[in-house]
C-alpha cells in the first residue's frame, strides 16, 4: 500500500490546555492505527503519540496551534481521530 501523509492543524480547545485525560485519549487513539502520529508545537515534538508523557510535553495550552503529523496508510482517518480530541472542550 502506498504511504500516505497527513497534515493538519488544530486548536486546543480546553480552558486547562492539553492534560493528562486528553494526553492518554490520543495516546489510546494512536494505538489502534498503524501510521507514524508526530504532534508539533512551536519547537517541541512528541515523536511518539502512543506514549501520554511524550505527548503532554508539548506544554500546549488552552488556544495554542498544534500541528498532527500522520505517515502510513491510515493516516487520514488517524489525523481526523486526534484532532476531534485535541479540538474538544473536556467536562471537569
Amino acid at each position: 500500500m502506498p504511504q500516505q501523509r497527513v497534515v493538519r492543524s488544530v486548536t486546543i480547545a480546553d480552558r486547562q490546555g492539553l492534560h493528562v485525560r486528553q494526553a492518554v485519549e490520543c495516546a489510546r487513539a494512536a494505538a489502534r492505527f498503524q501510521c507514524q502520529i508526530i504532534l508539533v508545537h512551536g519547537e517541541r515534538r512528541a515523536e511518539n503519540c502512543r506514549s501520554p508523557f511524550d505527548i503532554l510535553q508539548l506544554g500546549a495550552g488552552y488556544g495554542a496551534e498544534v500541528t498532527i503529523e500522520a505517515i502510513g496508510s491510515d493516516a487520514q482517518e488517524a489525523v481526523e481521530e486526534i484532532a476531534t480530541i485535541l479540538s474538544r472542550e473536556f467536562p471537569n
